[in-house]
């Protein structure tokens, strides 16, 4: 019956000699109390005295510690509120306790030293203050403004302090602790713990672990007091909250490390699996993200139910159930208005899945701006704002919240895409070059990323995504990445109706990765706007076909950008094949190759893309034969299951701006004006290869707002078109001609209007 709690007495001493140890070499004091606390470990009898042992070890640790006083000053600044001092306790009890009042300090500082942001204040400084502010009754001072507390916490440089109470009553102590911070009315943090006395140091560890709950700031305060309950490991606690702050700066990789390390000091730690699983979102670590998010939902147990639906929601999120998990958010924000991190998934959810549903990514500046409200230096929600303001062409506001984003301490991702930004719209050449070289060391995404936002904003400013997508093609990239990179170029060029300069960036891709070049020139070859010849569909429909006939093992994974289509590639060959078959008028090995795609769903069920790829085909082929309501109802199947956004951004199959621009036809064709434009208006912002219809789908939305008596509108929708194919080949000029004869006519019936009246 004595065993346990005699062995927690022998881990109290080697505690307290740790201590003195790490002392003894420059402190004569500490140095004496270790060979006496060494010889009463070596006593007889030790083991049937061991709560007096505990207390002598750590009376003697305590004495130790404090004697050198190490006073500083208060030099008249405002302490910061990450250096925290610990003070005196009260103690009520037996009096082998009251070693406690000054031991807690030792103990309680070892312990939320490194938490987070903090940094505990010398225990022998406080020790040293406290007896001298008790002594010479100094607490009245107006340093510490009639508080002791404060005044104590000010000379040892600390902004924020802990007090409390020890209570030990039938074997049991309750230990209560409160942190306040100077000029505060209430405290900042309050923590409570009971349970036997000889447990004190798991009740020091459980105590600690709350205040840091309590103290931590920023958008993971829910799940912050959450983990806190559900690990009894306080390195792993440290851990986690030393992710969560460099997940607040946007250093991703950095969080990733500390989330790991956090699982690894308790392997069922089910929020610091989840942080790993998000920063490896943010990381490009495909594998990592779903073997967190699973071993998150494995260890849910000690969760509460209404506390793991974050963690339902997220895994919803990454199988593609956009629906789902924005429903789980949504109950989550209605039950809890003030769950940030809810706020946050939700909208991540809406900017990155919305457009492949036919939302446009303002929906999401609502959520944004909730988690902003709550946490104001919040950069993932501000840069997140930053790009819907991008899209939106609102260049103010773009600067103002990029600004902001380095301002408060942006890094990595963020603060280079901030930088991009201030350095386009202030036209600042020598900041760009800037920006741009440091991307040449930096992961391609970012580039890719970048590019994005910035062929966007600064009014379409394609030629300045193109500088950074050109990144991807130097020389010291693998051939994968660069054949990446010259496809990005191709479809930048497409976008600005250069069909020729698109050809040309193709070849140059072909020439260094041929299976992925097809891939992503088949799917230009449909687009409904553009004729391929027929010698060239002809050329790409046999490739295809040969593709779709053989196995192409995927090489090791480099990073999501040049490899999403690994372990797909047969499906779209077939897909391609069929497709093109189709383009060319061959309705028979169309139908061959849907046949052979739906038997592969039957046969893979779980295998969303080869379920997309059929669907669309059905589609396709029913648009050919005049069936517009079956198609419609066809193309609704694709919008049931989301692709993943990590794959949005890298694919034209799984952002599937094809069907949506065809969707949004057969919605025109049937009158639904209003609907058809909803969907015209989903190609701003959820991957690069959906600029291809950014210039088509403003002259659509030109005509339906024409339709609808939107003059303003329509002229604003003509005029973005023009832009973007101001320089466009001869074959797409009727399409550019046609909009400025619109144009033209209806800036003429405006001038009359305005001259009428």
């Amino acid at each position: 019956a004595q065993t346990v709690p005699v062995a927690r007495a022998e881990a109290t001493s080697q505690r307290a000699v740790a201590a003195l140890e790490r002392r003894a070499g420059h402190d004569p004091t500490a140095g004496a109390a270790l060979a006496q606390h060494r010889a009463r470990l070596r006593a007889p009898g030790a083991a049937r005295h061991r709560r007096r042992r505990v207390a002598v070890a750590a009376a003697l640790a305590v004495g130790a510690l404090a004697s050198a006083g190490l006073l500083r000053r208060d030099a008249g600044g405002v302490p910061p509120a990450s250096t925290i001092a610990v003070l005196p306790f009260s103690v009520s009890g037996g009096a082998d306790l009251a070693y406690l009042r000054e031991g807690i300090v030792t103990l309680l500082s070892t312990q939320l030293d490194g938490g987070g942001t903090l940094r505990s204040a010398d225990p022998r400084a406080v020790l040293g203050v406290a007896a001298q502010v008790r002594a010479d009754g100094r607490g009245s001072g107006a340093a510490g403004g009639g508080d002791p507390a404060v005044t104590v916490a000010r000379r040892v440089g600390a902004g924020t302090y802990v007090r409390g109470s020890i209570i030990e009553a039938g074997g049991r102590l309750l230990i209560e602790a409160t942190a306040h911070r100077p000029g505060d009315s209430q405290p900042v943090a309050r923590a409570q713990v009971e349970g036997p006395t000889a447990e004190l140091f798991g009740l020091v560890d459980n105590l600690a672990g709350r205040l840091l709950s309590g103290l931590s700031e920023g958008p993971f305060e829910q799940l912050t007091r959450i983990a806190a309950t559900t690990t009894s490991s306080l390195p792993a606690l440290k851990a986690f909250l030393e992710g969560e702050r460099h997940f607040r700066a946007g250093s991703f990789e950095d969080a990733a490390r500390a989330f790991r390390h956090a699982a690894n000091e308790d392997t069922t730690f089910a929020l610091a699996y989840y942080w790993l699983s998000v920063a490896a979102w943010w990381t490009d670590d495909a594998a990592t993200l779903d073997q967190a998010a699973a071993a998150a939902v494995r260890f849910s147990s000690r969760l509460r139910p209404q506390d793991r639906r974050i963690l339902d929601g997220w895994q919803a999120f990454l199988r593609g159930d956009a629906p789902g998990a924005e429903r789980i958010y949504r109950a989550i924000v209605r039950d809890e208005p003030e769950h940030v991190e809810a706020w946050l998934q939700l909208g991540e959810l809406l900017f990155h899945a919305g457009p492949r549903r036919g939302r446009a990514v303002a929906e999401a500046r609502p959520a944004f701006e909730r988690v902003v409200e709550f946490e104001p230096e919040h950069i993932s929600a501000i840069m997140h704002l930053s790009r819907i303001a991008a899209t939106d062409g609102r260049l103010s506001d773009l600067d103002s919240l990029s600004r902001r984003a380095l301002r408060i301490g942006a890094t990595g991702e963020w603060a280079t895409e901030a930088r991009l930004h201030l350095a386009f719209i202030g036209g600042d050449a020598g900041a760009l070059d800037a920006v741009l070289a440091s991307l040449r060391t930096q992961p391609e995404g970012r580039s890719w990323n970048g590019a994005h936002y910035i062929a966007l904003a600064h009014d379409n400013n394609i030629a300045g995504a193109r500088r950074l997508v050109t990144i991807l093609t130097d020389a010291t990239r693998t051939p994968r990445v660069r054949a990446f990179g010259h496809i990005g170029l191709a479809y930048l060029a497409l976008a600005q109706g250069r069909l020729r300069a698109a050809g040309e960036e193709l070849g140059r891709a072909a020439a260094l990765d041929p299976v992925m070049a097809l891939e992503y020139r088949g799917v230009v070859a449909l687009v409904p706007f553009l004729s391929p010849a027929p010698g060239e569909l002809a050329a790409l429909r046999d490739s295809a076909s040969r593709l779709a006939a053989t196995h192409r093992p995927a090489p090791p994974r480099e990073n999501p950008w040049p490899t999403a289509h690994d372990g797909i590639q047969q499906d779209i060959a077939t897909y391609l094949s069929a497709a093109l078959a189709l383009r060319a008028g061959d309705v028979m090995a169309a139908r061959q190759g849907r046949d052979r795609l739906q038997a592969r769903s039957r046969r893979l069920p779980s295998n969303a893309v080869v379920h997309d790829l059929a669907a669309s085909l059905r589609a396709q082929l029913a648009v050919s034969a005049n069936r517009p309501a079956v198609a419609l109802k066809e193309l609704e199947q694709l919008q049931a299951i989301d692709a993943r956004a990590d794959q949005v951004g890298s694919s034209p199959y799984y952002s599937q701006g094809l069907e949506r621009f065809i969707y949004a036809s057969l919605l025109e064709a049937a009158g639904r004006l209003e609907d058809a434009a909803h969907w015209y208006g989903s190609f701003s912002a959820s991957s690069i290869f959906d600029l291809v219809f950014l210039a088509p789908s403003h002259l659509r939305r030109g005509s339906i707002a024409e339709r609808l008596g939107q003059p303003a509108e329509s002229r604003r929708h003509y005029e973005a078109a023009l832009v973007l194919w101001s320089g466009c080949d001869a074959e797409l000029r009727p399409l550019a001609d046609d909009a400025r004869t619109r144009l033209a006519a209806l800036r003429r019936e405006t001038a009359a209007q305005d001259g009428g009246q």
